[in-house]
C-alpha cells in the first residue's frame, strides 16, 4: 500500500523525549535482537507514526497513551498495518485514530537484526589470541545516520532525547555504554544484563555501546571524570601512553574553554 510520507526528512508532528532499550547481541551467530520503548510528545494531530528503520525485522509494535500519572493506558491505539519504505529507511505505523495534540505516547517495538561486517551501525569484529583462538566482539559506529540500523528511532540530529540501555552479554564479557553501569542482573547461568544510567539529552548518532572481553586501565581527571582505555588482554600494558594523553588533554581543554565535560566517564578502545 502507499506510504504516507515521501520526504527524506521525518515529519515534525512527533518529538522523541526518551528511549529505553534492551539489546542482546549473539556474537557466535552474528545477529542481535532487542526491544525499545520510545516516549514521544505529540505536537500536532496525526494518525500515523514515521520513524527510521534500516535492515531490521520488526516482530511487534504497540502504541499507547501515557496518562497523567505516567502509567500506560490499557487499550492500544495501533492498527495492524505496518509499512516499510526501504528507499528512505523509514517505517510507517498506521493508527486507529488521530493522536491528541499535547499528549504523550509510548511506542514499543521488538526487533531483530544482523551484526554487520563493515564497521558501521552495530557491527561484529574479532581478534586472535596468542593461542590462535578467535574472540568476537560487537561495537557501534552510528555517524552519520546508522543508529536506525540498530534500533528503531528518530534518527535526525535535532531530535534529541535521553537513552536508558540494558545490554545482555556473556558472563565472561563486559558491556560499555555512553554512561556508567549502575546495576547488573543474571538472566541465565551464562549471561548477565548490564543496566546503565540514563544519558543526557543527545542525538542518536552519539549513541555508543560495545560487548567485548577487553580489559581496561583508568584514572581520574582533575574535574573527577573517570577516564578509561580498553584493550585486548594481551596488549593492556600498551595503553598507558593513551591513558595519560587523554587525561592531560581533558584537563587542558576543560581549563582552556571553561566548560566541564558533561558526563561522569570517558572511555576508548
Amino acid at each position: 500500500e502507499k506510504f504516507c510520507w515521501t520526504n527524506i526528512r521525518l515529519p515534525t508532528n512527533l518529538i522523541p523525549r526518551s528511549y529505553e532499550v534492551i539489546i542482546y547481541p549473539n556474537l557466535p551467530k552474528f545477529y542481535f535482537r532487542g526491544s525499545s520503548k520510545t516516549r514521544v510528545f505529540v505536537r500536532r494531530c496525526t494518525n500515523s507514526i514515521v520513524m527510521h528503520v534500516k535492515g531490521l525485522k520488526i516482530s511487534r509494535v504497540d502504541v499507547r497513551y501515557k496518562d497523567r500519572n505516567g502509567l500506560l493506558e490499557k487499550e492500544p491505539i495501533i492498527s495492524f498495518l505496518l509499512h516499510k519504505f526501504s528507499d528512505l529507511e523509514q517505517l510507517q505505523i498506521e493508527l486507529c485514530n488521530f493522536l491528541r495534540p499535547n499528549s504523550t505516547v509510548i511506542i514499543e517495538i521488538s526487533f531483530r537484526g544482523v551484526l554487520r561486517n563493515d564497521n558501521f551501525g552495530f557491527y561484529s569484529s574479532s581478534y586472535t589470541t596468542g593461542d590462535n583462538v578467535v574472540r568476537y566482539l560487537a561495537a557501534t559506529h552510528f555517524q552519520p545516520t546508522e543508529a536506525r540500523s540498530a534500533i528503531p528511532c528518530f534518527d535526525e540530529p535535532p531530535m534529541k532525547a535521553t537513552f536508558k540501555f540494558y545490554i545482555i552479554r556473556p558472563n565472561d564479557y563486559i558491556s560499555l555504554f555512553n554512561t556508567e553501569k549502575v546495576a547488573e542482573r543474571a538472566v541465565s547461568s551464562s549471561e548477565t544484563m548490564d543496566i546503565f544510567n540514563t544519558s543526557v539529552q543527545m542525538s542518536t548518532y552519539l549513541l555508543a555501546f560495545v560487548v567485548c572481553d577487553f580489559q581496561s586501565k583508568s584514572q581520574m581527571s582533575m574535574s573527577g571524570v573517570n577516564i578509561s582505555v580498553y584493550s585486548q588482554p594481551s596488549t593492556i600494558n600498551d595503553v598507558n601512553f593513551a591513558l595519560e594523553s587523554i587525561t592531560k588533554l581533558m584537563d587542558f581543554f576543560e581549563g582552556f574553554y571553561g566548560v566541564r565535560y558533561p558526563l561522569k566517564k570517558l572511555g576508548g578502545c
